[in-house]
């Protein structure tokens, strides 16, 4: 039950993101980070998706007893064995989060940050999110929401310009850029999760209109982080070019409620009776048309 951060946060997670990464990764993943480190880590805790381990390092001040990521020969923009070097986890496991490698009821909470929408076999994800936990485990998890595409500063512009063919157009292609395979709104979600026996004991949509329209701002502001990710292998180019950034992203680091955000976050309770599901297929349709093509190397 110990705190993930000590306040005050905010503009500490964002300056601490903003020397490692971009900064619309930055802002969206503090925003992220100000959310999951508030929900208690009773142990063992599982991370899916645990990608390289930064987010763990910065959210939370205490060790994660095990990450799970796919190998990085199926992940190639992530390095598994970074998460193993950040010393977020005590151990990083390589498996398929619809395959993980643990006993049923094999722990008290688990965290997938911005993880979810990604996986084809979402049922299949959830079903076994499920199994792993124990009776009133918790389940906590961020991911984009319906309103995602709408929200964007180029989709917003263009429908106010009266084209809403190409404004659809544009947010499917950020879609396909960012790899979402799966955007809900919160009662689909609520039916998804209900059905492989977890409970939504909380949600919330965060990152507001104003908020989103910086984050897809930021992509193309960040070209210099992506040049010298390119010539140096880091993203950010100097202490001092995040503490300007910072400076300018912090007022929108917005985490007041929001009727209508960019993202969603839930947390769940497993309930008492231990419920086993055989998943569905994935659904064609959950996912647009560009989403399912490969794309190139996504900044987000």
């Amino acid at each position: 039950m110990t705190p993930s951060l000590p306040e005050p946060a905010l503009d500490d997670l964002l300056r601490r993101h903003l020397r490692m990464v971009p900064p619309h990764r930055a802002l969206m993943r503090t925003m992220d980070a100000t959310l999951m480190r508030d929900v208690p880590l009773c142990g063992p805790v599982l991370d899916v998706g645990c990608g390289d381990g930064l987010f763990a390092t910065l959210a939370y001040s205490r060790r994660i007893d095990v990450g799970t990521d796919l190998p990085m020969a199926m992940l190639p923009r992530v390095s598994i064995d970074a998460a193993r070097r950040s010393g977020a986890y005590r151990s990083v496991v390589t498996a398929s989060a619809t395959a993980l490698p643990f006993a049923d009821a094999s722990f008290r909470t688990v965290l997938s940050n911005s993880v979810v929408e990604h996986i084809a076999d979402l049922d299949g994800t959830l079903a076994e999110i499920a199994r792993v936990l124990t009776p009133r485990g918790t389940f906590a998890f961020t991911t984009p929401s319906e309103h995602f595409g709408d929200l964007l500063l180029v989709s917003s512009v263009l429908r106010r310009l009266h084209l809403r063919l190409l404004a659809a157009a544009y947010a499917r292609w950020f879609d396909g850029l960012s790899r979402h395979r799966h955007r809900y709104g919160p009662a689909a979600w609520r039916e998804k999760l209900t059905t492989v026996g977890l409970e939504v004991r909380t949600w919330r949509y965060y990152g507001s209109a104003r908020t989103h329209r910086v984050f897809d701002a930021c992509h193309y502001l960040g070209i210099p982080n992506l040049l010298c990710r390119v010539v140096t292998g880091r993203w950010v180019p100097s202490t001092r070019w995040g503490v300007r950034c910072a400076r300018w992203l912090l007022p929108y680091a917005d985490m007041s409620p929001c009727a209508a955000g960019a993202y969603l976050f839930f947390v769940c309770e497993k309930g008492d009776t231990p419920q086993r599901v055989t998943a569905a297929p994935a659904l064609e349709e959950s996912a647009p048309p560009a989403a399912r093509r490969p794309g190139p190397p996504a900044l987000v």
